[in-house]
């Protein structure tokens, strides 16, 4: 596990949940642009986030939302049923920002 940062779009709206003695997680994906080498793809990205940020971010995310998220990284690989291979990576959040996209700027009235 190390720490990282990701930058994307939301592509889901955020999962709220409460686990043991009411600790507040939320759950949701980023879609990250990879490049490697002349090829370009987009990763989906897990992000968990606890705690009262994890209420911070249920309040001010949405879907479609450019966001950058910082925090541990890990990697998961399993199997599915149909015995294809999956490759998750997941980023347990310890701070996340909300952004806005480079190149727009609001237009004058």
């Amino acid at each position: 596990m190390f720490n990282g940062s990701v930058t994307g779009r939301m592509g889901s709206y955020p999962e709220m949940r409460y686990i043991n003695e009411g600790t507040p997680v939320v759950n949701f994906s980023i879609a990250h642009n990879w490049l490697s080498c002349d090829e370009k793809s987009v990763k989906w990205i897990r992000v968990s986030i606890w705690g009262e940020l994890a209420e911070k971010a249920n309040e001010t995310l949405h879907k479609g939302d450019l966001v950058n998220a910082s925090g541990a990284v890990t990697f998961r690989t399993w199997t599915r049923h149909d015995g294809t291979n999956v490759e998750e990576v997941e980023l347990r959040a310890s701070g996340f920002e909300k952004e806005e996209p480079s190149g727009l700027a609001e237009i004058p009235k």
